[in-house]
C-alpha cells in the first residue's frame, strides 16, 4: 500500500456489517434501492439501519438512517408489528421510552397516500420533541422485519 492511499472498506456479511462487533441477523428489502439490516451488537443492542444500493457498487452501503434499540423494547415492538400484520391500517403510536432529553416511539403516518411505520428516536428541541434518527417502512416489510427482530431476540446476551 502506498503512503496516503485510502483503503476501500466493504460492508459484507464476511466482515459482519457497519460495526466491527456486530452480528448480521436479517436483511429486509425496503424498496428497489434500499434495505433494512438488523444486527445484534456486542453492547447488547439491536441495530436497525438503512443500507443503500449504489448502481456500480457490489454491496449496499450503510446510511446514517437507523438507530440502536435495547432488547427491553422488543416485546412492545414485536406486539405492535404483529397487530399491524393483522390490520395494516390500524393507527399506531407506542412510546417505548421517554427521558427528559429523548423519546423512542413506534408509530405510523400517511405519506403521499401510503402508510409508513416508523421506529424513531426524538430529541428535545425548543421544549418539544422533534424527530431524530430511525427507520421507516411500508406494510410490505412487516412480516420479514418481524421475523428478523424475533431472530435477533434469540441472540440476546449471546453475541
Amino acid at each position: 500500500m502506498v503512503k496516503g492511499e485510502k483503503v476501500k472498506k466493504t460492508f459484507s456479511e464476511d466482515n459482519k456489517g457497519i460495526f466491527m462487533n456486530s452480528t448480521l441477523v436479517s436483511r429486509v428489502a425496503k424498496n428497489k434501492t434500499e434495505e433494512i439490516r438488523i444486527s445484534v451488537l456486542k453492547n447488547n443492542k439491536i441495530d436497525l439501519r438503512i443500507y443503500f444500493n449504489f448502481p456500480n457498487e457490489p454491496e449496499p452501503k450503510p446510511t446514517k438512517k437507523g438507530l440502536w434499540l435495547s432488547f427491553k423494547y422488543m416485546p412492545k415492538v414485536i406486539t405492535a408489528l404483529e397487530k399491524l400484520i393483522k390490520n395494516p391500517k390500524e393507527a399506531l403510536d407506542v412510546e417505548l421510552d421517554t427521558t427528559e432529553k429523548e423519546q423512542i416511539k413506534i408509530y405510523n403516518l400517511e405519506y403521499n397516500g401510503k402508510m409508513f411505520t416508523h421506529i424513531r428516536s426524538f430529541y428535545q428541541k425548543d421544549g418539544a420533541f422533534a424527530p431524530g434518527k430511525g427507520v421507516s417502512f411500508s406494510e410490505n416489510a412487516f412480516p420479514a422485519l418481524l421475523e428478523g427482530l424475533k431472530k435477533a431476540c434469540e441472540l440476546n446476551g449471546k453475541v
